[in-house]
């Protein structure tokens, strides 16, 4: 990280260069690290999700960002979707974890819950179509 002066200011222009994870920069700066998470580990990789559903995944990150949510709700909302995507990779998903997740996420945030309802292989996974038995 490089410090400058401005002399005309007195203010110091910040430049960071690669990832700062973790890093909350300038005066009264916060860092939730809940959005980290989601990010960098949760949606932007994908280790068997196929194209269609990853980018539903990535979709409904943004419009989580985007609905008018509280903070708690906003990081509750991100953590519930990068959990229910590491359900849904493993190679025999707890569906029932897996269901209990979306309907939180369906709870908080709805329309980020109609993207990934939108996807085929989310809703069989999910049998979101026929009720449990």
């Amino acid at each position: 990280m490089a410090k400058q002066k401005n002399k005309e200011s007195g203010s110091h222009d910040i430049r960071v260069g690669g990832d700062a994870i973790a890093s909350a920069l300038g005066a009264g700066a916060e860092v939730n690290a809940g959005d980290i998470t989601v990010t960098k580990r949760g949606v932007d990789q994908s280790w068997g999700m196929d194209a269609e559903a990853l980018q539903a995944f990535k979709q409904a990150e943004i419009e989580i960002g985007r609905a008018d949510l509280s903070a708690g709700d906003s990081t509750d909302a991100k953590d519930d979707l990068a959990k229910l995507k590491d359900v849904l990779e493993k190679r025999e998903p707890d569906v029932g974890r897996a269901r209990r997740l979306f309907k939180h996420i369906q709870e908080i945030a709805p329309t980020a819950a109609a993207i990934l309802s939108a996807v085929v292989s989310i809703t069989k996974l999910l049998s979101l179509n026929h009720p449990p038995e």
